[in-house]
């Protein structure tokens, strides 16, 4: 009776199912102008060949800012491996009909023009725009809570297919600025793509606004396909030696489970890129690729 009740209360008292306050959040961030984001990874990675092994340490630390019509980005990123640091400072924008990239490291600043990005957008190329307006797609799981505040937590399922498309769509808006890749490198990206397969992710849900405040998922499996897809690829490439060294090669990864958190929502600060970076020599990245060939 009270169960009924309280259900009743829901529905035809002005609250929100679960589901509802889900497809809600998903339609906010499909949608949003801007917004503030932060990402981290940490783990471990053990590399095995010829009966030595090797540990790693590695973490990514990231702290952004996006808006999306048109896109413009920055970020600021710290990557620890091998002991060593390396700062990162990135900017993105849309300058006439291009958009152009600027990159702080070594305190150098690069420029690069890039490709359709509008056009690899509109074929949904970031983890959150991979994500349907469909509650029946998404699993319940248990409420997840976080600096004494409980949120809503859903799994779903991102298809490898989802993925290929993204990462296709992405590099065909950078193929103009790149270059044609060779048959070797082609082939090495293939069979990286097609090896990620299915991500399962946790979004996790803030019910008061009705917005996403985190997505959740774990990169190691993945990891793993992706540096065995790329051993296996080289490994056709060299001598026969060579080539039974390389299949010997295995990888371990531990951790490495990523967590984005996003805030400020439809309300992120606008910023400029810095004057030094915008006088930064453009580098012609398809007459290096030419070189190379």
């Amino acid at each position: 009776m009270c169960m009924a009740l309280a259900a009743g209360c829901l529905t035809g008292c002005g609250g929100k199912s679960d589901e509802t306050i889900l497809t809600s959040s998903v339609k906010n961030i499909n949608s949003l102008k801007s917004y503030d984001m932060s990402m981290k990874v940490d783990g471990s990675i053990k590399m095995t060949m010829g009966g030595q092994s090797q540990d790693t340490d590695m973490g990514l630390d990231l702290k952004g800012t996006q808006f999306t019509d048109p896109l413009k980005a920055k970020y600021m990123i710290t990557v620890k491996t091998l002991g060593s640091t390396v700062n990162l400072e990135s900017y993105l924008q849309k300058e006439g009909d291009k958009y152009v990239s600027y990159t702080k490291a070594e305190d150098e600043w690069s420029k690069v023009s890039i490709g359709d990005l509008d056009a690899a957008m509109a074929r949904t190329y970031s983890m959150q725009k991979q994500l349907v307006e469909d509650a029946s797609k998404y699993v319940k799981k248990d409420d997840i809570e976080e600096n004494g505040k409980k949120y809503l937590a859903y799994e779903y399922t991102i298809t490898g297919d989802s993925i290929k498309s993204m990462v296709e769509s992405m590099n065909s808006a950078m193929g103009s600025t790149m270059g044609d890749l060779g048959e070797d490198e082609s082939k090495m990206l293939d069979d990286i793509i097609n090896s990620i397969g299915d991500i399962k992710m946790t979004i996790v849900i803030d019910r008061e606004t009705e917005t996403i405040y985190q997505i959740r998922y774990p990169m190691g499996d993945m990891m793993e396909k992706m540096v065995d897809a790329v051993m296996k690829s080289m490994a056709s490439l060299y001598d026969e030696e060579a080539n039974e060294e390389m299949k010997d090669m295995k990888i371990e990864v531990t951790g490495m489970d990523a967590v984005i958190t996003y805030s400020n929502m439809g309300s992120a600060a606008d910023f400029e890129v810095p004057k030094e970076a915008l006088e930064a020599k453009e580098e012609d990245l398809s007459a290096d690729s030419e070189d190379a060939e």
